[in-house]
């Protein structure tokens, strides 16, 4: 890693005495380890008199401020200060060599100013001799008994050259980004190699741009949001701005954004604020949350780079909640009918049955309610359900998110058929985070319940779905006679079918648990063939079939039994 120095030091320049005011003369630079925002150049010297030179304090660039001829000085030593007024300080040497040019050869106005494309070795800079206003024959021979010297310090002697004739050129491709001027002094020494009688030129090398820098985005990512929904010109908030730099200048260093991506016509970005803008079309959370972009920055000669762009839609509360699976949680007693009113198989999407363990077994129904939003399933149970005991789980899906999402189940109203007398408690609940439905109270028999449930989401929009649940009887009551003795008067004779009288029970359970069957239980000591008495089954009726004799029988004493056609 660079640390923080000079570049280039010691430092030592040249400069004609006969140089006007506001030449440059060198510059002292540092290495890019040193914040240049910062920092200030400064020249010390110790010479009472003054010197012609000073430092700018920003660019470190050393200028002639004073005409060089009043001063008799041929050599200047200087130290440089370069300091952060904080931590950092560098101190280095600078010398400045005053050349007199006595026979007038050199720069004798402002520096002489040459262009050059940058990236070309070997490319012809400018040549000295054409700039040189004496240019008759009388003083061909003068050039030719001389010779040139670059006398700039190495970052400048490595990327320049001069010829014998005064022709500067490049060694190496100059990169304009990295340098953009150089500032050349050449000395003309005579043959002898005597400083003095020699001339000086300042040369200004500009180098110019070619288009060889991709634009270069700030951040490889940038992420922003914007609401669902949002209309055409609603700005999408970043977390950073879109930027990007080119290196080139001029219209070498202009480019232009462009999205790409799945969704990218939905986006548009400013081109001069970095901006990202909705263009008009439907955002829609619940189709796609998330819009993975490239975003490309390229410039007119075809360069590009790229970056990522992330937008995350956010929600609106603009789906209702929407009942669609139903999860009988206790289905040991349960049976599950298609509803009476429906026939079609496009009520349910799907009927499985998922069992967690063998003690415990869900039969879980998904319900479709597009078509027969009032024609669920019939949920049949046993009248001994206990209080407490958890039947279903209805289930809504909202499709937006975050608190927009969560759902909470409420039972508005509850009926049942047959009516019985009014009551103001329900005989189910249902639980509001889970919409679980649980046994409130003693349920009544062969009733049917239509329990209305509604799911409400976050931002309150709902659905309602009702569910109908069958109660069963159980046969939980014994038959029992009207009387506990009954008493006929016959008259004796021979009869056939002729009816006594009818013997009648009550069962307070419904359908096959109240259907009595009556017999007749028939005492040891009688003949069975000769028993004249016979009940039917379904009635209670008695009747007599045969002959009956006052003299020898005057009275029959027997038990009629009652059961029911439950199990």
């Amino acid at each position: 890693d660079e640390v923080p120095d000079f570049v280039g030091a010691p430092y030592e320049f040249w400069v004609g005495g006969n140089v006007g005011v506001g030449t440059s003369v060198g510059q002292i630079r540092v290495t890019d380890a040193v914040e240049k925002t910062h920092i200030g150049f400064d020249l010390l010297h110790s010479y009472h008199d003054g010197v012609p030179f000073a430092v700018e304090e920003r660019s470190g660039t050393i200028t002639v401020v004073d005409n060089i001829s009043k001063f008799e000085q041929p050599l200047y030593d200087f130290e440089a200060v370069v300091t952060d007024g904080q931590d950092l300080t560098l101190v280095t040497n600078v010398s400045i060599h005053v050349v007199d040019d006595e026979r007038v050869i050199g720069t004798k106005g402002p520096p002489i100013e040459f262009r050059v494309r940058e990236n070309l070795s070997g490319a012809l800079v400018g040549q000295l001799l054409n700039q040189s206003k004496e240019q008759n024959s009388s003083d061909v021979s003068r050039w030719k008994s001389l010779h040139f010297i670059i006398a700039n310090q190495q970052d400048v002697t490595d990327r320049f050259a001069v010829s014998q004739d005064g022709t500067i050129y490049t060694q190496h491709g100059l990169d304009r980004e990295e340098r953009d001027i150089y500032r050349l002094t050449l000395i003309t020494e005579n043959s002898r190699g005597l400083i003095r009688g020699a001339g000086v030129y300042q040369v200004n090398v500009i180098v110019e741009d070619e288009n060889d820098n991709a634009p270069v985005f700030e951040r490889p990512t940038y992420e922003g949001h914007v609401e669902e929904n949002s209309p055409g010109g609603t700005e999408v908030t970043l977390n950073h701005l879109i930027r990007a730099t080119d290196a080139d200048v001029g219209h070498h260093a202009q480019f232009t954004f462009t999205l790409h991506g799945e969704g990218s016509e939905l986006f548009t970005v400013d081109q001069a604020s970095g901006r990202v803008f909705v263009k008009g079309l439907l955002l829609d959370r619940e189709e796609k949350a998330l819009y993975m972009l490239r975003i490309v920055a390229r410039d007119k000669g075809n360069l590009k780079s790229e970056a990522k762009l992330l937008i995350h839609i956010d929600d609106l509360n603009d789906n209702p909640p929407r009942f669609w699976q139903m999860v009988v949680l206790h289905d040991q007693d349960v049976e599950i009918t298609q509803s009476a009113a429906s026939t079609t198989q496009e009520q349910y999407r799907n009927i499985s049955i998922t069992s967690s363990d063998l003690r415990h077994t869900e039969s879980v129904i998904t319900m479709n309610f597009t078509e027969h939003r009032n024609l669920p399933p019939v949920v049949s149970i046993l009248e001994n359900t206990p209080v407490g005991t958890a039947i279903l789980r209805v289930l809504a899906g909202d499709r937006d998110a975050g608190i927009n999402s969560t759902v909470t189940y409420k039972l508005t109203t509850e009926s049942h058929y047959p009516t019985q007398r009014h009551s103001a408690k329900n005989y189910f609940t249902v639980q509001s985070q889970n919409g679980e439905v649980l046994v409130a109270r003693t349920l009544l028999p062969e009733t049917d319940f239509f329990l209305n449930i509604t799911a409400t989401d976050g931002g309150g929009l709902m659905d309602n779905m009702t569910v109908r649940i069958h109660v069963k009887d159980v046969n939980d009551h014994a038959p029992v006679f009207k009387k506990s003795w009954y008493n006929f008067d016959l008259e004796e004779g021979f009869h056939s079918g002729r009816i006594v009288g009818t013997i009648e029970a009550t069962d307070a359970d419904y359908g096959n648990n109240a259907k009595l069957i009556y017999g007749i239980l028939q005492n040891e000591q009688d003949d069975v063939a000769v028993f004249p008495f016979r009940i039917s089954e379904n009635g209670g009726i008695l009747t007599v079939t045969g002959e009956t004799d006052r003299e020898a029988r005057d009275s029959y004493t027997f038990q009629v039994t009652a059961r029911d056609s439950g199990p």
